[in-house]
């Protein structure tokens, strides 16, 4: 990756606060600033943050972020990956299953008695 002209970094740090000699990196910023004039500025509209128009410079969407859906499924693979969401999943209609065998037994038991009881 190439930093753009007239950028640098800003070195994030927490400090823990009973040890102030503990310092832990979080993470780092590379920044520009410019200043123009306003002929300049006019010539060259840039939205605020990710707006319209989306340009000098373009922000691309960010990658990674949480998506909200009101479909179980679709959270469920958010919250906590494809795979596991896959196993749960499986592991719920194993139980919605064997909970209705159990809940529907007396009347499995009288369906297969009116069907093959010899009299």
């Amino acid at each position: 990756d190439q930093d753009p002209d007239d950028s640098t970094w800003f070195h994030l740090e927490n400090k823990d606060p009973n040890d102030p000699s503990n310092v832990t990196a979080m993470g780092s910023i590379c920044y520009s600033i410019q200043i123009w004039p306003k002929e300049m500025a006019l010539l060259q509209p840039a939205g605020a943050g990710r707006n319209e128009p989306n340009s000098n410079p373009f922000l691309p969407p960010p990658v990674g972020r949480f998506h909200f859906s009101w479909n179980p499924f679709v959270l469920g693979s958010e919250l906590c990956g494809p795979k596991l969401c896959f196993y749960f999943t499986c592991c719920l209609l194993f139980a919605v299953f064997i909970t209705l065998m159990i809940f529907c037994q007396p009347f499995l038991n009288i369906v297969i008695n009116l069907i093959f009881v010899v009299y």
